[in-house]
């Protein structure tokens, strides 16, 4: 009985889409490329992709830095600093990062060495 039903697809197709699986897995398994620039936005516009931060400070952490050198707790530094709401996990955060607690550090080494006059 199963003998006498005809194919739905033929070989023609089968091959086809054979073929079509596999273009389809050699896309997928390329590495995806990197957009540097614009990207187009939702309504119009673009965003603007941002390459990484190397080993330099954004002036708010370098603020943030100062004031701790300074002698401010750490709430009150981020205050001062420019955050707007800084709470324990956004303290927590800066100083965990080696960027900031490297300027803490250079910046109270230099209020140690610098005379006083």
């Amino acid at each position: 009985m199963n003998a006498a039903r005809s194919r739905m697809i033929d070989d023609t197709e089968l091959d086809e889409i054979e073929r079509d699986l596999d273009e389809l897995e050699a896309l997928l398994a390329q590495p995806k490329r990197r957009r540097h620039g614009a990207l187009p936005a939702v309504g119009g516009g673009t965003i603007t992709t941002k390459p990484k931060r190397g080993e330099c400070l954004v002036p708010r952490q370098a603020a943030f830095a100062r004031a701790i050198a300074d002698g401010l707790k750490p709430i009150a530094a981020a205050f001062q600093a420019g955050y707007r709401s800084p709470n324990r996990m956004t303290i927590w955060r800066l100083m965990r990062d080696k960027r900031v607690v490297t300027e803490i550090e250079r910046l109270q080494q230099a209020t140690r060495e610098a005379p006083l006059s």
